[in-house]
């Protein structure tokens, strides 16, 4: 798991205003590399400033 970059958001946003989507209503996509399905997301915690 890792935060998603910018270019892979834009994809979808890019889509979503395309008349590919014009089928579309009321749907929510979620983009968020499966981490709402329970893949783990990994994150590191902060380095200490103290």
């Amino acid at each position: 798991g890792r935060a998603a970059e910018p270019p892979e958001v834009s994809q979808v946003v890019l889509f979503l205003l395309s008349d590919e989507s014009s089928y579309l209503t009321g749907s929510e996509i979620v983009v968020d590399g499966g981490l709402t399905i329970g893949v783990p997301y990994k994150c590191q915690a902060p380095e200490s400033i103290f």
